[in-house]
C-alpha cells in the first residue's frame, strides 16, 4: 500500500465532523474535500519532516505527521480513524513522527474544545515538559517534550 492510499484510507475512516476538528475548519467537512486541500500536508517527505502509519492487522487507523521548524523543533500532529480512538493509538503517532524528525520537542496546536485533544496533549506530556505557547481563536499552541518513557507498543508501525 502506497503511503498515498495509507492517508486516504485513514481520512476515509474518519467523520466529518471528526476531520473538522482535527483540520480547524466551521463545520463537517468531508474526507475527499479533506484529502484534495490537505493530502500535501499529510503526507510529508523527508527532509522536511515525516508522515508515520498506524497499522493494526495491515489496516491503517492512524498517521501522524512532523515538519521540522526553524527552532528546533517539529510541528507534529495526528488523525486516528473514528473506530480506533481511545487505544493508545494517538500517543505512539505523535511519539514516532517526533522520533523520526530527531527532535525533542513537539508543537501542538488543539481545538480548546476538542477534550480528548487536550487528554491526549497532557499523557503525551506526562513526566515530561509542556508549556503553552499561545492561544487564539478557539486553539491552544503547546511546546511538549515527552518523558522517554513515552513509548508504547502499537500492533504495526511503519514510518513512510
Amino acid at each position: 500500500m502506497t503511503g498515498e492510499a495509507v492517508v486516504a484510507a485513514v481520512v476515509r475512516s474518519c467523520s466529518a465532523s471528526s476531520l473538522a476538528d482535527r483540520f480547524f475548519v466551521p463545520g463537517a467537512i468531508p474526507p475527499d474535500e479533506v484529502l484534495a486541500r490537505y493530502l500535501p500536508y499529510l503526507l510529508v517527505d523527508r527532509p522536511a519532516g515525516v508522515t508515520v502509519a498506524g497499522l493494526v492487522d495491515g489496516v491503517p487507523v492512524g498517521i501522524g505527521t512532523a515538519v521540522i521548524t526553524g527552532d528546533g523543533c517539529a510541528d507534529v500532529s495526528v488523525l486516528v480513524s473514528d473506530g480506533a480512538r481511545r487505544r493508545g493509538i494517538g500517543i505512539v503517532l505523535l511519539a514516532a513522527a517526533l522520533e523520526a524528525t530527531g527532535r525533542r520537542t513537539a508543537h501542538l496546536d488543539v481545538r480548546s474544545g476538542n477534550a480528548a485533544s487536550l487528554a491526549l496533549v497532557a499523557r503525551f506530556a506526562r513526566g515530561g515538559r509542556r508549556r503553552l505557547l499561545g492561544m487564539g481563536r478557539g486553539t491552544l499552541e503547546y511546546a511538549v517534550t515527552p518523558a522517554a518513557h513515552v513509548h508504547r507498543s502499537v500492533a504495526d508501525l511503519a514510518v513512510a
